[in-house]
């Protein structure tokens, strides 16, 4: 993503590149942006299919926490909202994502797994 587009290029740019080109001043590229991300997360149906597997309960409510989070991104960004405010959501997803890979090491997350023990007995 090259925010300040509205500023012109700049010779470190890839303008070949993958990127999408946005201004949060002006406003504009933040279609492009939405779908960007849909199609860098593969957010739509069909993506999911069977090919996505949660471990188990846990993983599967940390996936549909993502999902619902990115899909808020991508309708806040489509709706022309300030891109501060998908930002939010896009934290929570990759909070919830790195819940399952192990990235997140949180007590509310070590008190939620070993409240499902009974240590001790």
């Amino acid at each position: 993503m090259l925010n300040k587009s509205d500023l012109g290029t700049h010779p470190d740019w890839n303008q070949e590149g993958k990127g999408v080109a946005i201004s949060c001043r002006e406003g504009t590229g933040m279609d492009a942006l939405g779908e960007a991300i849909g199609d860098q997360l593969s957010l739509g149906a069909a993506s999911w299919g069977q090919e996505a597997v949660a471990v188990n309960a846990r993983h599967q409510d940390c996936l549909r926490r993502a999902e619902k989070a990115l899909s808020a991104a991508r309708e806040q960004l489509s709706a022309g909202e300030s891109p501060e405010f998908a930002a939010v959501d896009l934290r929570i997803a990759l909070d919830a994502i790195g819940e399952v890979a192990g990235k997140v090491e949180t007590e509310e997350l070590l008190g939620e797994i070993f409240g499902r023990f009974c240590i001790g007995k």
